[in-house]
Parts: C-alpha cells; structure tokens; sequence
C-alpha cells in the first residue's frame, strides 16, 4: 500500500473551547511545578514562578471549596512537556470537559471537590492546534494551520534542522523529561498513570487502519541546515539517518493507534520488537529533493502491532517511492516493566482485510523461521550437502589431507571480512524511556555493515534489503557497545552482512547479545565468494543464504539509479 493519500475517517472530537480567552497575563496567572504528583499540598506561588501558557490544561472546582489566593481560585495545571503544577486564575466562570478521565481526583490540592472536577484549556483555537505538535517542535502543515481543518483527519508533519521531530513528540506523548539529570523523577511520574492501563483488549475501542495513519515531511530540498545531517561524501542521503527516522515513525503511529482521545500523555510505553523487513526500490536518494514518509497500524494482536511504512522522493513534481518497511512494536505498561493491552483493529474494505491477512502470514511465517533456527535444528540434507561441497573445493590437491586447506580463485575466507566497533553509550543518544534507542542502534550497525561490504566489495555497496532485526535485550545508558560484522554469504554482485550486536556494563563487564542485524548489500561488479573455514562459520553461511533467499525476487542495478525486479 504505496499510495501517499491519507485516508479518510472520522475525526476525533475537537478541544474544548478556550475558557480564557481575551485574559491578560496577569489574569492567566503563575504556574509552580510540585516535587510530586501524590498528595499535592497547597501551593505556595511566588511571584517570579513562570505563567501558564498556552494549551495548558487547568484543573479547577466547578463549584464548592475552592482555597481563595488574592480572590483568585488555585487550580491544577499540567503542561505536556514541562509537567504538572499549578496556577492562580482570576475568576473563572466556564468549566468544561470531566476531569476524571484525565487524572487522578487524589492528586488534587484538598480544596477542590472532587466531585465536581472539570478542565478548562487557555489560549485561542488556533493555539489550541498547535499545541497538539509539540509547542512547535513538530512543525504542522498547511493542512493543520488554516482554516477549521482538525489535526486528527490529516496528520502532516515536518522535520526541522534544530529538533528531534519524531522523539520530541514522543517525549510529548509520553511525559518524559528533555534533560538527563531529571529522568528519574520524569519516570517516577509515569508509575501514577498505570491505572489507566486496560485490564483486557476486550475493554478497548476498536480502532480503524485510518485511525493511526501519519505522513512526514523531511524538507531536504528547502532546508540545507538540515540537508547537511543527512548528507554522505558521496552527495547522497545517509540510510542510516531512515532507519532512525522509521523507527521514531514506527512508535508514533502506534501511539496514534492507541490513543486516548481525553488524554494527551499515553499510560503505554510502545518499543521496537523486530524490524522485519525493509526492501529498496531504489538505489540512491537526492539529498536535494524532499522525502515523504507515510505509515499506519496494519495487523493487531493482544499486545502487539504491526506496521507497513512507505517513503517517498520528489521526482519531476510527483512523489515516487523508494522504500517499504514493516516494523513490530509491542506495548508495555507505564513503567516498560510487563505487557499491555492495545487496541484492536477494525477493517473496513478488501485492501484492509489483505493487508490484515499478510500480517497473520508475516507471524506465522517468523514463527516457522525461528523454529527452524540452526540454533535449534540441524541444517537441512540440502544444506549439509552445500556445506561439504565448499570443504571440498578448499582442500589442497597436492596433499591427500582433510587439514590443508587452500582458496580456490576469486574467494576469501569469512574470518578475513570481519571489522569491528566499539561505542560508549551516552544519554544523547538514549529514548523516551531512557534506555538507548534503537534507531541509533540500527544506525551505527548499518554503517559497520556498509563499511563491511565496501571492504570487501572493493567498491561502493547499495542496500537492498534489511530482514529480521530482533531487538533481544534493551541497551542501558553508559553501556559498552561491541558491534561485530562480517560478510556471511554472496552471490553474483550480491554480499549478505551479519552484525552482531553485544553490550556490557562498566561494573560486571558481563557480555549479552542485544540484537543481530542483516543486511544486504548490491555492489556495482562481482564480488569475490566467502568461504567458512570453522563449522561455526559455515551455520553463519546457511543462515546468510537463508536470509538472502527469503527476498521476494532479485534485483538488478539499473543506470537510471532504480532497482527494479
């Protein structure tokens, strides 16, 4: 599902109106973050605390005790990025909304009724919409900032040199603090909205594919700023900047998907489980032409989602595609200590129902290959057959000994295609839940890969398929990242790369797999074979035929730069 048109749906239902409108700063009043979210004491609010702005959310008593501060009523304010607090607001007369889908009643100030809770929202319309976007670190689209359009029916947005783009909106999501040095507490506020959390998918709206369907916009061609973070020496755009982008993308449409429709920060916490397929259409990318990035939830299980994403490049005015991924997220409590239930999905037309279905053959067909693992089971009559026939071209002619081993013409020894890394992993480069992200993790697997098959290549490789990432262990902050690639298997102009991806912490110093990357590569003249010296060596041969068997249908390189079946 190629197409870049999102489709329609029903919207969700606007933002309350601004209760405040036309108010003075003054009026507006003062805001002070509390240390904790239990049991809030009574505010004490001096004068230089910073003023509620707009799309915060108060929280107030419709009618009752209310504590008077200079005849202004103390209210409850939470701000998406900058947390709760409170506010003094003169006079407010207009309550909207019930308050008791958003937070907890207990962690109110005790002059509030509890009873009588409603929520109230400051600033116009128009700001109202934007607020939805991060406070303009997601930028929306023309779509999203004329007229009465609601941001739900078309969600645009684009990447700006300076922010995060997708990770600041998750932060947003999620509650998670921006700095390092407050990410404890940030996490420690996220224990209280586990209640939220459904006890059975059975209790959850069903959800349409529409429903969670994004497009993004990186403005390569209007922004050389920003040009400059995805440029290669080779005047081309860096894959592994994409595959950090979709994954960030990948987590946001599940949000989308999952979305509580009275509430802005998400009791989920969704992560990368598996990326299980990303296919090229084509070899190289323009870093002077914008890119679109497009997706939505394709296929739902209990606590798991499955996701088609598709990119596209301008080309003469129109939009071409130049890749399809299918990532699998899973969903985890408030804390990303246990499951959690998502929502389940709705179809409404034969193309949603396919595309459903390929879901179920995807699992089935992970399943299967998992259960086949040469971890698990012995390799196959056919594959043991390949693998001696291979120790039989090694052998040399001249002695008559299983030990003397030699290379036949225009091959290699796999041992020899190995190169390694090392990365410190500092809290720059970690995720919405603080531990590392993994789109940083593909990022610096993908350029030890490429560096991989261009050494052995002896000249530059294009990526044509990336298959079966599983994510296995997180990755803490301050870890030591060891990456380990090698080339595992080639055919014709083809090299099939293994990176395989360990950690260890400072203190223990204990080794743990975390993920194991394939990639494949398409060099631009015939690459030498690979050949396994070791029996550990020639599983890694099957698996990288395996892998590089399972495309769909090969591919040829095309001097229009297309990569066509």
């Amino acid at each position: 599902m190629r197409s870049a048109t999102p489709p329609p749906g029903n919207e969700a239902p606007p933002p309350p109106a601004a209760a405040l409108q036309g108010c003075g700063p003054a009026e507006q009043g003062l805001v002070r973050r509390p240390r904790s979210l239990s049991r809030l004491p009574l505010p004490q609010l001096p004068s230089a605390d910073r003023r509620a702005g707009p799309g915060s959310v108060v929280t107030c008593a419709a009618a009752g005790k209310r504590h008077e501060a200079g005849g202004a009523a103390v209210v409850r304010v939470v701000d998406l990025v900058k947390g709760p607090g409170f506010v003094l607001v003169g006079q407010v007369s207009k309550l909207l909304v019930d308050f008791t889908k958003y937070f907890y009643s207990e962690t109110l100030p005790e002059c509030c009724n509890s009873e009588e809770k409603s929520i109230i929202n400051l600033g116009s319309k128009e700001n109202l919409k934007l607020c939805t976007l991060s406070k303009g670190l997601l930028a929306p689209s023309r779509g999203l900032t004329q007229g009465s359009q609601n941001p739900e029916k078309q969600r645009v947005f684009h990447i700006h040199e300076g922010k995060h783009g997708f990770r600041d909106k998750l932060r947003e999501i999620v509650g998670a603090s921006t700095n390092w040095r407050d990410h404890v507490k940030a996490m420690e506020e996220r224990k209280l909205l586990h209640s939220f959390l459904a006890t059975s998918q059975k209790g959850l709206p069903p959800r349409r594919m529409k429903d969670s369907y994004i497009e993004v916009l990186l403005p390569l061609g209007s922004q050389p700023e920003l040009r400059e973070k995805y440029l290669t020496v080779q005047n081309t755009v860096r894959f592994g900047r994409i595959l950090e982008d979709l994954d960030s993308l990948g987590v946001l449409i599940c949000y989308m998907h999952n979305k509580i429709h009275s509430a802005k920060m998400s009791p989920l916490s969704i992560v990368t489980a598996l990326v299980d397929r990303i296919d090229m259409c084509k070899k190289c990318l323009s870093p002077e032409q914008d890119i679109k990035f497009s997706g939505h939830v394709s296929w739902v299980g209990k606590t798991s989602m499955e996701v088609k994403m598709h990119m596209f490049q301008l080309h003469d005015n129109e939009f071409s595609p130049v890749l399809d991924a299918t990532f699998v997220m899973v969903a985890r409590d408030s804390e990303n200590k246990g499951p959690a239930f998502v929502n389940p999905l709705t179809l409404e037309s034969p193309e949603e129902e396919e595309l459903f279905r390929q879901g179920e053959l995807n699992k089935g067909t992970r399943v299967a290959f998992s259960s086949m693992s040469l971890l698990k089971m012995a390799p196959t009559a056919e594959e043991r057959t390949t693998i001696h026939e291979m120790f039989l071209n090694t052998l040399d002619p001249k002695t008559i000994s299983f030990r003397s081993r030699v290379l036949p013409p225009n091959a290699m020894w796999m041992e020899n295609s190995k190169l390694k890394s090392l990365d410190i992993c500092h809290p720059q480069e970690r995720n919405i839940f603080n531990r590392i992200f993994g789109g940083f993790l593909m990022r610096r697997a993908y350029e030890l890969g490429w560096a991989t098959a261009c050494n052995f290549g002896g000249s530059r490789p294009f990526i044509v398929t990336v298959d079966d990432i599983m994510f296995q262990k997180p990755v803490e902050v301050g870890s030591l990242l060891f990456l380990s690639s090698q080339v595992c298997f080639t055919q014709g102009n083809y090299i099939q790369v293994r990176v395989h991806s360990e950690v260890a912490s400072l203190q223990d110093k204990e080794h743990m797999t975390t993920n194991v990357f394939h990639f494949t590569f398409m060099s631009e003249k015939e690459v030498p074979l690979v050949f396994p010296r070791t029996y550990g060596e020639s599983m890694l041969y099957l698996d990288g035929q395996r892998h590089f068997s399972s495309m769909s249908a090969p591919v040829t390189l095309q001097k229009d730069y297309l990569i066509k079946p």
